[in-house]
């Protein structure tokens, strides 16, 4: 796992949300990570809502605000996301 986004890049403003980029061998099997998470407040947000197909977005709600965002990603380039 990875610490992504601007929170990730010394003296860039940036918005209050954790960003983490989670490698998986393919996306069928986000939902094994999305089940092991769900216990401690992570939710998946439905890939139709999301709109990208590339990935799985899962989500750590802080309070009325989200505290963090889990992209999940297949493969191994994902430096052109």
């Amino acid at each position: 796992m990875a610490h992504i986004g601007s929170t990730a890049v010394p003296h860039l403003p940036a918005k209050p949300v954790l960003d983490l980029l989670g490698p998986t061998q393919d996306l069928e099997g986000a939902h094994e990570v999305v089940d092991a998470l769900a216990d401690d407040g992570w939710a998946l947000v439905p890939p139709a809502l999301d709109g990208r197909a590339w990935r799985r977005l899962v989500v750590l709600a802080g309070g009325e605000r989200r505290g963090a965002h889990l992209h999940l990603l297949a493969g191994r380039d994902h430096t052109h996301r």
